[in-house]
C-alpha cells in the first residue's frame, strides 16, 4: 500500500450492528444517524472479518480497516500479524445478556481471549451495570443451575465519566440507558450466561446461551475495577489517563485550542465524544462528536484544534510510557489503574 496514506491521520467510517436491545440510544446521545432501527453497536475501529470498520482516504477511496492496518508504517517498530483491538459504541436501550468472556490462556480453538473496559458516556438516572457477583464460584454454579442467578448478581449505579475495567472471567452486563464507548481486545467470543427470559421476536424464541463455556471461564473472585483517571495538566488542554494494561491503555483528551498529542511511535485510536475538532495539519478533518479517526505510527504526533473532548486508545511500547507516567507524577497500580503518585 501507498506509504503515503500513513503520512496523517485518517477518519474511520463505523460498521453498524443491530440488536433486540438496540434502538435510538446511539443515534440521540452521539449522533449515529445511520445503522438499523435497532442499533446497538458501532464498530469504529474494526478489522474483525465479521464486522470491519472503513478507513476513508484523501481523494474519497475507501478500505477496508484490516487492508490498511498493515506494516512498519501503520505499526511503528512493533509491527504485528493481526490488529490487536476493537473499539466500540454502545447503546443500550434495554439490558445486555448477563456474560463472559475468556482470556488468551482459557480461550479454545476458534475462540480469542477478550479484555475490555468501558467509559460511560450516557447513563439514565437510576441506570446500572452488572459487573460481578456476589457470592463464589460453587454458589454461582448452583445459582446458574437452578435458575437463581438475578438473586447473586452485584449491580453498580454508574454516571457519565465512569471508567470500568472488565477482565476476562468476570460477569457483566450493561444496563438500561447506557451508553459506553468500549475498547477491547479484538475479539467477538462471548458466553452468554442469562438473557432475562426475553423472547427475539425475530426468531419467537429466545437467543443462544453458552452456558458450559461460562462456568469454565468465569472467576467469581475477580474485584471490581473503577479506574479513577490521573488528570495532568498540558498546553491547551488537559489529559486523564484511565487504564495501561497490556492489552491497551485508555485515555481522555480535553481540547481548548491548538493541542499536540504524541503516542510514543505506534498507533493511536482516537473518537471524539463532545464537541468538534480539526485533526491534522496537512488537509485537517473536522470532527465533531460521535466521528472516529486512526493515527498511523508514520503521521508522527498528532494536531487538534477546537473545543473538544476524545477518547484515546493505543498501545503505547510499555517502558517508554510507564518512564513517561512516572515523570508525569503518575503510578500505575498492579491492576492496571493509573493515579497520582500523591494519590496512592
Amino acid at each position: 500500500m501507498n506509504k503515503a496514506i500513513y503520512s496523517n491521520p485518517v477518519q474511520l467510517s463505523a460498521k453498524y450492528a443491530g440488536y433486540l436491545w438496540g434502538g435510538d440510544l446511539l443515534r440521540r446521545v452521539m449522533g449515529k444517524s445511520n445503522g438499523p432501527q435497532d442499533l446497538g453497536e458501532s464498530w469504529e475501529a474494526s478489522a474483525l472479518p465479521a464486522g470491519q470498520s472503513t478507513v476513508c482516504l484523501p481523494g474519497g477511496e475507501t478500505v477496508p480497516f484490516g487492508e490498511y492496518a498493515v506494516g512498519q508504517d501503520f505499526y511503528g517498530a512493533e509491527t504485528r500479524q493481526d490488529f490487536p483491538l476493537l473499539i466500540k459504541l454502545i447503546g443500550a436501550c434495554k439490558p445486555l445478556s448477563v456474560q463472559v468472556h475468556p482470556s488468551d490462556e482459557s480461550a479454545q480453538p476458534g475462540e480469542r481471549g477478550k479484555t475490555e473496559a468501558w467509559y460511560v458516556l450516557h447513563a439514565q438516572p437510576g441506570a446500572r451495570m452488572v459487573y460481578g457477583v456476589d457470592c463464589g464460584a460453587q454458589e454461582f454454579a448452583r445459582a446458574v443451575r437452578e435458575g437463581t442467578l438475578r438473586d447473586v448478581l452485584h449491580w453498580v449505579d454508574v454516571k457519565p465519566g465512569d471508567v470500568l475495567y472488565v477482565r476476562p472471567g468476570q460477569i457483566h452486563a450493561i444496563g438500561e440507558g447506557i451508553a459506553v464507548y468500549e475498547v477491547q481486545q479484538t475479539s467477538d467470543t462471548t458466553f452468554r450466561v442469562y438473557d432475562w427470559d426475553r423472547v427475539d421476536e425475530k426468531t419467537g424464541k429466545g437467543r443462544p446461551l453458552h452456558v458450559q463455556r461460562a462456568l469454565e471461564v468465569c472467576d467469581a473472585s475477580l474485584p471490581n475495577v473503577v479506574a479513577p483517571g490521573a488528570v495532568l495538566a498540558q498546553e491547551n488542554g488537559e489529559k486523564t489517563v484511565y487504564l495501561h494494561v497490556p492489552c491497551f491503555t485508555l485515555e481522555r483528551i480535553r481540547v481548548a485550542g491548538d493541542y499536540t498529542d504524541d503516542f510514543f511511535g505506534g498507533f493511536a485510536l482516537y473518537t471524539v465524544i463532545d464537541g468538534m475538532t480539526f485533526v491534522g495539519a496537512d488537509e485537517p478533518l473536522l470532527l465533531k462528536k460521535g466521528d472516529s479517526f486512526v493515527a498511523p505510527a508514520a503521521a508522527g504526533a498528532v494536531r487538534l484544534c477546537g473545543i473538544a473532548t476524545l477518547l484515546k486508545s493505543f498501545l503505547p511500547p510499555q517502558e517508554a510510557y510507564a518512564q513517561w507516567l512516572t515523570r508525569m507524577g503518575c503510578c500505575t497500580a498492579a491492576d492496571g489503574t493509573v493515579t497520582r503518585a500523591q494519590e496512592r
